[in-house]
């Protein structure tokens, strides 16, 4: 009976004595732990001073629609379906959306955009000589392409999607913050123009297939929907014609970021304390069992 009690008295007690001993040899190691912890902690700092600042500029957009532009074939699709498959004329909203957005992060949009501005020196400016205005290497591999500028572009740009009010965030992160507002701006610029181009020159097409097509037959019901169709392109160039946000329409555009949105250096510098922290205490507590402490 007293030995049963004994050892329940033991085995209550022995949390409190293993607490007891990390406790002693956390106090006995401690300058070692301080010198560990500070060593993490300088790092980081140094880290964090040499960190290169980051802006983000964000537009925020909603992609339209053909019904929301005002114009085009699509409130007659139901009546002339047929025809406007055999013609080539969109019938889908949602097909247009999905367009938009593709083509705003599309490779031909981001190519087109960063030979437009000469981006890739920018995008590379460690290949890139200032003084000279040439690239410091003459090896063909190792000047950045329009491919590499693209796949650089991905790096800095990203879109997020709003599930409840599908509006659109368009954000470009990069050292510069004029810079990062103008390319958010100007790539939303860019794909109203395409989409705005890629219209006309479909619609041009359309009206003359129709027009030969009306040209072919004497049915005048047939006649008829091909004049809708028609009356339903030329309304639709004119609103692209017209409309500088064809696809896209901006609810706020990008202004010139005053902070920047990458890690505060205070942060950074807690987090390699707290690091060190944990990598020296984890230091003290193995060496500690190597050398068979209790």
């Amino acid at each position: 009976m007293n030995d049963t009690a004994t050892q329940a008295t033991a085995t209550q007690a022995s949390p409190d004595i293993k607490l007891k001993s990390l406790a002693e040899i956390l106090s006995r190691d401690r300058r070692l732990i301080i010198i560990i912890a500070g060593i993490f902690t300088l790092i980081a700092g140094v880290g964090a001073y040499f960190q290169e600042k980051q802006y983000k500029g964000s537009v925020q957009f909603s992609v339209l629609t053909d019904d929301q532009k005002g114009g085009g074939a699509g409130a007659m699709m139901s009546q002339v379906g047929a025809l406007a498959s055999l013609a080539g004329v969109s019938i889908g909203g949602t097909s247009q959306k999905f367009e938009a957005m593709a083509l705003l992060q599309s490779r031909h949009l981001t190519e087109k955009f960063i030979e437009q501005n000469n981006l890739l020196p920018i995008l590379f400016p460690k290949l890139w000589d200032a003084k000279a205005g040439r690239w410091i290497s003459n090896d063909p591999k190792k000047i950045p392409t329009l491919w590499k500028g693209d796949a650089q572009f991905k790096k800095i740009r990203s879109v997020v999607q709003d599930p409840k009010t599908e509006l659109v965030t368009l954000n470009i992160l990069w050292r510069d913050p004029v810079l990062a507002a103008q390319w958010a701006n100007g790539l939303i610029t860019l794909t109203n123009a395409e989409s705005r181009e890629k219209v006309l020159t479909d619609s041009d097409r359309h009206i003359a297939y129709l027009r030969d097509q009306a040209s072919k037959t004497q049915l005048v019901p047939v006649q008829e929907a091909l004049s809708n169709l028609m009356e339903g392109e030329y309304r639709q160039a004119m609103m692209a014609g017209g409309n500088q946000e064809y696809a896209l329409k901006v609810i706020d555009p990008a202004l010139v970021p005053e902070t920047p949105a990458s890690i505060r250096r205070i942060f950074i510098v807690l987090g390699g304390l707290l690091g060190g922290l944990f990598v020296a205490c984890l230091f003290v507590f193995l060496r500690s069992s190597w050398r068979g402490e209790r």
